[in-house]
């Protein structure tokens, strides 16, 4: 489980270019499940997702991970393979820093289709299929959170759809947290949809409860508890923050 209190982000903090990338910000996710972050460019997302994985530190509050150290791996959008070693020397790289992953290397490789390229280089494979490369070697590295960066942003529609399938599967056993501007692809597949405005949550919606049954409902999340929020009241709430 991860938690955000309270937590602020803030660029060059005193200068005269310091930037507010986040503010306030309340969050409790899960140990496991498919979370979606979706937000405008400039809503914070990208800086949210950075800090739920521990590569930038807040300014301001306190995010407490239980999951412990080296939790999260991550599937970058430019998919940052290393241009000089082959397919397999890219994956078996992984294996030889981490040789006690319990996952089944070749069970990852005919799974995700990648027996044929496995002696390539990254500049002959298409984006989708580096895509699929790099969200094994995540798979390798055997963490219990994957956070995917527009895991989708330069492929095409059946391959975005391929991948997608493929994140939803690992979200069974993992927490994944996918940032992405593909509202229509990731809604209806996440058990969690949380919407970034301006440096602030909006909407934070729990489409299953922590027992994974479907839920009746939208829920706006604050810290453990889950609220119902009928119709009339979100019109009325929306009114008032206008």
């Amino acid at each position: 489980m991860i938690e955000l209190k309270s937590v602020t982000k803030i660029y060059n903090k005193g200068q005269d270019n310091e930037c507010i990338a986040l503010q306030n910000i309340n969050l409790n996710l899960p140990e496991k499940g498919f979370v979606f972050i979706e937000g405008q460019s400039g809503s914070g997302k990208t800086t949210l997702l950075n800090l739920i994985a521990g590569i930038d530190y807040p300014t301001e509050g306190t995010i407490i991970n239980k999951f412990g150290g080296n939790f999260c791996s991550i599937v970058f959008q430019d998919f940052q393979l290393i241009d000089i070693m082959t397919v397999e020397e890219n994956l078996k790289l992984v294996l030889d820093i981490m040789p006690y992953s319990n996952m089944d290397y070749d069970e990852l490789i005919d799974k995700y289709d990648l027996r044929e390229i496995l002696s390539h280089y990254p500049n002959q494979i298409s984006g989708g299929q580096k895509q699929r490369v790099a969200l094994v070697r995540a798979l390798l590295e055997d963490r219990p959170v994957i956070v995917c960066d527009e895991p989708t942003g330069n492929l095409d529609e059946e391959n975005s759809r391929v991948i997608t399938q493929f994140l939803s599967e690992a979200a069974k056993e993992k927490l994944v947290i996918v940032v992405s501007h593909d509202f229509e692809l990731f809604s209806e597949i996440s058990d969690r949809h949380i919407i970034l405005k301006k440096r602030h949550i909006i909407q934070d919606e729990c489409k299953k409860n922590f027992f994974g049954e479907k839920s009746k409902g939208k829920y706006f999340i604050c810290k453990d508890r889950k609220i119902n929020v009928p119709f009339r009241s979100k019109m009325f709430l929306s009114w008032l923050f206008f």
